[in-house]
């Protein structure tokens, strides 16, 4: 088929095609536009219409006049005060014995002996003692690590089973410590 247009009324249409689909993006996107701030009014007014009642709501009770606690109100919050003080405190103060006798063994532990278990107990009478379980490479060094908890004041009694030492190396090993 002959084309039988020129070359510059070919330009002139494609400009005007081009014009045309720039004008149809334009007007789609302004309706895009416009259906979504009609959308919007709506949630728009009702945040306003709720940020206005809460500013009121606020303003009346900033005006109210707060009433004074009576006497015996007082005295019952310095009473529960005192008494949570008071159970704060003890639980505070209620492991920090164990707390450094745990931090001492932790310290003394000597990079060749292994511990596999630590344990704790309180008998009827309150003795508080501290197991400690694990492996020695040899006898010197675990009568070294017995003998490092012998003169602390933390610990009233060391006691290291002599079955522990029968083996001569990789010894299981057993030492109970007794809380001051």
């Amino acid at each position: 088929m002959i084309n039988l247009l020129p070359v510059e009324e070919k330009k002139q249409i494609a400009a005007e095609y081009h014009f045309r689909v720039l004008i149809l993006y334009l007007v789609t996107t302004g309706l895009c536009f416009l259906v979504a701030s009609v959308a919007l009014l709506p949630s728009f007014f009702l945040s306003s219409l709720k940020e206005h009642l809460a500013t009121a709501k606020w303003e009346n009770l900033k005006s109210l006049p707060v009433p004074e606690p009576d006497k015996e109100t007082i005295e019952g919050i310095k009473d529960v005060n005192s008494k949570t003080s008071l159970i704060e405190d003890a639980e505070k103060k209620k492991f920090l014995v164990l707390e450094n006798a745990f931090d001492t063994v932790i310290a003394r532990k000597m990079t060749d002996i292994k511990l596999t278990a630590i344990d704790y107990e309180k008998d009827e009478a309150g003795v508080k003692t501290i197991g400690i379980h694990g492996l020695a490479p040899n006898r010197e060094r675990l009568l070294l690590f017995r003998q490092s908890f012998e003169g602390d004041p933390l610990f009233s009694k060391v006691d290291l089973p002599i079955s522990n030492f029968v083996k001569g190396t990789d010894i299981d090993f057993s030492l109970k410590l007794t809380v001051s």
